[in-house]
């Protein structure tokens, strides 16, 4: 009888340490599904900043670009004139 209730201490404390490990397990998946998802937000942030900073890139160029065509115009014009004026 001693025997069968040492045997029966001795399984219950297994399955004690093997759920003991299971549940180390799952809090180990559990962090790196916090670390993975924390993760995942990072890059989608970061991507989201990317493509900010390409629009407004994009922007800037396109502001550039409307300026140095308004100059060309500007002095396209003034050399108009001035031939206008020198061919009087």
């Amino acid at each position: 009888m001693q025997n069968r209730q040492m045997n029966i201490f001795q399984r219950a404390n297994t399955i004690e340490t093997q759920l003991n490990n299971l549940f180390q397990r799952i809090n180990d998946i559990q962090r790196i599904k916090t670390k993975l998802i924390d993760s995942h937000i990072n890059i989608d942030q970061k991507l989201k900043q990317i493509n900010n900073l390409t629009s407004t890139t994009n922007t800037d160029e396109n502001q550039e670009r409307l300026i140095l065509i308004q100059v060309n115009n500007q002095n396209k014009n003034i050399n108009k004139n001035n031939l206008f004026r020198i061919s009087l």
